[in-house]
């Protein structure tokens, strides 16, 4: 087992922990949440890297806190994302616990030493300073006292160490405003600590903006440092990558019982490719989880890469995968470019003598014959995805392109929706597996397992609320509504907010919700720059680069100025 702080490359995970005091370090948050973290995510997945951050504004239960577990939930997330460390500190020390539980000293006897601690130093002591090798993996960034002269004075009590009222109540106002100088020279204390280390340290940030360049910055760097963008050479490993990094975001190795799916399904799979089939169909409803599936199946059976060579089980030789997820790239719609692709693939991996052909016709033969010879020398597995988004032209529908008989070595499986290509497999009589809809234990499951990956643990009633609702029976429906919850700081609202979600009947109301939220957050500077830009997106066929997409969001010729799609601008634009 890997040491805690070693980093697991190979894994290509990198989770984040946000240590800071919640009352004024709100907009601080809502900056990471909103803005930066959707562009790392993004680059993450552009590299195969799996992104994920711990935001614990909410998602510690009340239970947990009537039992004193606060404490030991931080510390057990911060154990989750070790090295990844981000500690936000201004003017005030936070919440000193009155007890901390016999059991977690026991387990955590450094605490011994630190009973008068507030939690944020406690996250920072035990998440960092206690671990110097986690040195270029955590950083801290110190807001400029100067910050508070620009609020408004009766916002200002929020941003300081004062007495509380409970203290003033309890102490008298002499004792209480003593123990407030404590948290301060506490505070002072503990970032001198923090100077002293070998840690990054950012001082004197201006605002929350400033401080989301910051962290684009050191986050950046630290994913260029351990998986820079490889320089591929040819055009069939660029496809290559980005059909694995398409299936390396919808499985969840990492993630306890978090992809939900039926055990039949994965015996369907599995049989398939131990027998001689015709081609498998795996057909569902739009966002049932078919791709999901796929993914977490190959990772699964193999526990390898999603592409290359894997272990056939029972036998000795490896087994040859090929992935083609439609829709992935640019040019994963067009069913001439698949076939010129696959065939490249096969050639490759079998050392085919073959040329590669312009003409459609002869595209198809030559397909045929690769996959004959390929078979002939030894099983392999071809998967391809939602055959219903490939470009409805020359047949591609129809499944022209798609041999009508498949040579034994070679296994298929093919997935789509409803229609054109769904009818012409049930006339060719192949085998169809239909993905149901989530059941209400498979809910509660999956929101449990989605939410506690970021260190929240919803109240039962809120799980129950989400699991009796039909609509969430879709997993894209569900899936999309957790994004929105996970990234909700207001832990007093929440169950309004569900409630709001919940009016949303289908998937498309529920986006229309969504991208009312991205106006709410993103449109501060440019009025209908959401609208503006999704439908830009929605009309580019193959996408649209930021410099286009700069040009054509401008005015009068001008393009809009680079920083709106920089680290705190038009971010909604990198959501997954």
């Amino acid at each position: 087992m890997n040491s805690p702080n070693k980093i697991d490359k190979e894994s290509r995970i990198i989770r984040v922990f946000i240590s800071s005091t919640f009352r004024d370090m709100n907009q601080e948050r809502e900056e990471l949440v909103k803005h930066i973290f959707p562009q790392l995510r993004k680059i993450c997945e552009n590299r195969g890297v799996t992104w994920g951050e711990v935001d614990l504004r909410w998602g510690i239960s009340d239970e947990q806190k009537a039992e004193g577990l606060v404490l030991p939930v931080c510390l057990d997330e911060i154990e989750r994302c070790r090295p990844y460390f981000i500690g936000l500190l201004g003017e005030r020390y936070g919440w000193i616990p009155d007890t901390i539980p016999q059991t977690l000293i026991d387990h955590q006897p450094w605490l011994q030493k630190h009973m008068s601690e507030s939690v944020t130093a406690l996250e920072i002591i035990h998440g960092v300073l206690r671990n110097p090798s986690m040195a270029d993996h955590a950083f801290f960034y110190f807001r400029d006292p100067s910050f508070l002269e620009l609020l408004p004075e009766k916002e200002r009590i929020n941003y300081i160490e004062s007495p509380t009222q409970e203290e003033i109540e309890n102490f008298g106002l002499g004792t209480a405003n003593k123990r407030a100088d404590e948290r301060k020279q506490k505070l002072q204390s503990l970032k001198e600590k923090i100077r002293q280390s070998r840690f990054p340290v950012r001082e004197n940030y201006q605002n929350p903006k400033e401080l989301g360049e910051l962290v684009f910055k050191d986050i950046k760097k630290v994913i260029d440092t351990l998986y820079p963008e490889d320089t591929i050479p040819n055009a069939l490993d660029r496809e290559r990558a980005a059909h694995k990094a398409f299936a390396t975001s919808r499985f969840s190795t990492t993630i306890k019982d978090m992809y939900i799916g039926k055990e039949s399904y994965f015996a369907a799979l599995n049989d398939h490719i131990q027998q001689t089939w015709p081609p498998l169909v795996i057909t569902g409803a739009s966002g049932s989880g078919k791709s999901a599936l796929l993914a977490n199946w190959i990772q699964q059976r193999f526990e390898k890469s999603l592409t290359g060579k894997t272990t056939d089980p029972g036998t000795t030789e490896p087994l040859l995968v090929i992935l083609h997820f439609i829709g992935a790239t640019a040019d994963s719609t067009d069913w001439a470019s698949m076939l010129r692709r696959l065939i490249q693939e096969l050639r490759q991996m079998f050392s085919l003598d073959l040329e590669i052909p312009d003409k459609p016709d002869e595209l198809r033969t030559v397909f045929a014959v690769a996959l004959s010879m390929a078979a002939s020398k030894r099983k392999f597995v071809v998967i391809i995805d939602a055959l219903n988004q490939l470009d409805d032209r020359d047949g591609a529908q129809e499944l022209v392109w798609l041999p009508q008989k498949i040579p034994g070595n070679a296994r298929i499986i093919l997935s789509t929706l409803e229609g054109t290509s769904l009818k012409e497999l049930e006339n060719r009589n192949w085998p169809i597996l239909t993905i149901e809809p989530l059941s209400k234990n498979e809910k509660k499951s999956l929101i449990r397992a989605y939410l506690g990956y970021f260190g929240k643990t919803p109240p039962d009633s809120i799980v129950n609320r989400l699991a009796e609702a039909d609509q969430t029976s879709n997993p894209l429906y569900l899936r999309s509504l957790l994004d929105e919850l996970r990234i909700y700081g207001d832990h007093f609202t929440l169950s309004d907010k569900v409630d709001y979600y919940l009016a949303a009947k289908t998937a498309d109301e529920l986006f229309v919700r969504i991208l009312e939220r991205y106006e709410q957050d993103y449109e501060h500077d440019v009025t209908g720059l959401v609208r503006d830009s999704m439908s830009l997106l929605w009309a580019a066929r193959k996408g649209l680069s930021e410099a286009e997409l700069l040009d054509l969001l401008g005015n009068d010729g001008s393009a809009l100025p680079p920083g709106y799609t920089g680290p705190h601008s038009i971010s909604l634009l990198n959501r997954d």
